[in-house]
């Protein structure tokens, strides 16, 4: 009799822990509870901006995209942006860097007030739901996104801790000095380990009696004209 009521007892428990890891994990289902990190892509998405353009993933190909959630009632969000300003004054006149700042489920007119009052000149997108915002997480923001040239995301900043201007500025420095051509790349491996080795390559061949003069030679490299020649004739020394 013990003994059967000791196997009730366990079964019930069984079905208990059962229904409660069940009703834990539908939890965690609801709530979505994900984040894009370093390594992955861009999702396909498209929004309007304030000045009526459009930004979609696309808009990002090809050059260093900074994207910023937000929400102006957010306390940590009030402390960012004005970092987020300093970045994009920074880089606003930079063709390959791409900033924008995406609402997460507030209005236009919300934003905008909000935008006149501590005077932004952030490029916007308002968002009346989280619908955008859920294609790269679930939760948090502040949420900054930096990503290369191939859409795929390289740094993400939230509330923990706050990014600063100056690390969001050498993450964004240190993505064009790889969005750099293979050529530029090589000159600049002149300032590096090894450096000296391909240093010296240059200058013989620069001294190289079969390359017109040492005087053409000299020319072509101080305008900066050589670099592509050697580069395309000695690629496989480099």
């Amino acid at each position: 009799m013990k003994l059967e009521i000791r196997s009730k007892v366990v079964i019930l428990l069984c079905i208990v822990l059962a229904v409660f890891s069940s009703c834990i994990t539908d939890d965690d289902d609801d709530r979505g509870d994900f984040a894009l990190v370093a390594g992955d892509a861009l999702p396909q998405f498209s929004v309007e901006m304030s000045d009526g353009g459009v930004l979609n993933t696309q808009s990002f190909s090809g050059k260093v995209g900074v994207i910023v959630f937000f929400h102006t009632d957010c306390p940590d969000c009030q402390k960012e942006l004005p970092v987020i300003q300093k970045v994009y004054d920074t880089y606003k006149e930079n063709p390959d860097v791409l900033l924008s700042c995406i609402s997460r489920s507030e209005s236009g007119s919300e934003v905008q007030a909000y935008w006149e009052k501590h005077s932004f000149t952030l490029p916007f997108s308002t968002q009346n739901d989280d619908a955008v915002f859920s294609l790269f997480a679930s939760h948090t923001i502040p949420r900054i996104l930096i990503t290369d040239r191939e859409g795929i995301i390289r740094a993400v900043y939230t509330d923990d801790p706050l990014a600063t201007c100056q690390e969001l500025a050498k993450d964004i420095d240190a993505v064009l000095i790889d969005k750099l051509s293979g050529n530029e790349r090589k000159l600049i491996c002149c300032k590096s380990t090894g450096g000296l080795i391909r240093l010296f390559r240059l200058f013989v061949f620069i001294l190289q009696p079969g390359e017109k003069n040492c005087l053409y030679n000299i020319f072509m490299i101080s305008t900066g004209r050589i670099n592509n020649f050697y580069v395309s004739r000695y690629e496989e020394e480099w």
